[in-house]
């Protein structure tokens, strides 16, 4: 765990260019096929029954402008990193000691954040450092440094697609902002006192203005990025008879 290493690697590149929008209708969507299908990684466990079924992908991620995919699993707690344009797959890594889930690339292609999921909580154990998202290096298998202030599960990570900035939000019911480039988060925005926010969903635009924060009975609310703390501007009701798992 060489954190430091490589820092320069999440630094803020030139934000890719727009490629111009893309009208999408029914008779498209019918137009689409398989392009590439990736094996599924081998099955772990003790059991029979454990090495007969492979882990399940809980997260996946395009890079904004290179052919990348990268995917994580739950059981090995594999990170796997794809060209797309080619149909192989190039690095494959382990996280089995702290789990992972949530997997985002950064502006760098060899560059991505992760929520930790490790489970087990020794007597003593900080909760939060069970909850960090880790700012790994894929070139060099090291990580960069570590966010750590959320005390419960982290349920989903954006990546700001024009700064060094990133959200992320949490089980403890709080949204979070940070910088690549500093350990410390850079605001909270304090979910706890909104009902039906148990399990919330994140989401930025583009142009990294406004926030949408999705939660149970499919409402999505509607923040201004640079505002978080004074609350949304803007509700979208959802079907009540769908919520968020």
């Amino acid at each position: 765990e060489r954190a430091g290493a490589g820092e320069h690697l999440g630094t803020m590149s030139a934000p890719p260019q727009d490629t111009g929008d893309v009208e999408l209708f029914d008779d498209l969507f019918g137009h689409f096929r398989e392009a590439r299908v990736f094996d599924a990684p081998p099955a772990v466990g003790n059991t029979e029954a454990e090495q007969t079924e492979p882990p399940k992908v809980n997260s996946l991620d395009f890079h904004n402008s290179e052919p990348l995919l990268v995917s994580v699993t739950d059981k090995d707690a594999g990170i796997r990193l794809y060209d797309v344009s080619k149909g192989t797959e190039e690095m494959e890594f382990f996280s089995a000691k702290y789990g992972a889930s949530s997997v985002r690339f950064t502006h760098h292609p060899m560059a991505i954040l992760y929520a930790s999921t490790r489970k087990d909580k020794a007597a003593g154990d900080n909760v939060v450092e069970h909850h960090a998202i880790r700012y790994h290096s894929l070139h060099d298998n090291a990580y960069l440094r570590y966010f750590k202030a959320h005390e419960d599960e982290v349920l989903d990570i954006e990546m700001s697609t024009v700064s060094d900035t990133f959200l992320s939000v949490s089980k403890d019911r709080t949204v979070r902002r940070w910088d690549l480039r500093t350990e410390k988060d850079q605001e909270m925005l304090d979910l706890k006192k909104m009902a039906q926010v148990n399990k919330p969903r994140i989401a930025c635009d583009r142009a990294d203005e406004i926030v949408a924060l999705g939660v149970e009975g499919g409402d999505i609310r509607l923040y201004t990025t640079k505002a978080l703390q004074a609350g949304y501007f803007h509700s979208i009701q959802g079907p009540q008879s769908s919520g968020l798992v």
